[in-house]
């Protein structure tokens, strides 16, 4: 993929972060993911991809999370490191908060 890198495919989507303006895109979408921020991860586990951004904003958001059917199933101010998914239940730590939780999806 010419001009991208950092990419991850879930179900017929492609998302990525654009080399020239370090925005995170799904390919086909003129616009952004977040807008106002510049994506710095793309992650992607089995059903779900994760997307991270390096927010600048104090309530933009930090994660947002999409199903393989492109739904947005989770969107949060605060920087999450993923440690598991399980069927539809991600287990994750909040890094603001310095906590883990575990949440179902869908």
């Amino acid at each position: 993929m010419p001009g991208k890198e950092n990419y991850e495919i879930l179900g017929k989507d492609i998302y990525y972060i654009n080399r020239s303006d370090s925005k995170i895109y799904k390919e086909g979408l003129a616009t952004p993911m977040n807008s106002g921020e510049q994506g710095i991860e793309i992650s992607s586990f089995v059903d779900y991809v994760v997307l991270k951004f390096d927010s600048t904003v104090p309530d933009s958001y930090r994660t947002i999370v999409y199903g393989k059917a492109g739904k947005e199933l989770l969107k949060t101010p605060n920087s999450m490191a993923i440690i598991s998914f399980d069927n539809n239940k991600m287990t994750y730590y909040d890094e603001k908060l310095n906590k883990t939780f575990l949440i179902e999806l869908e």
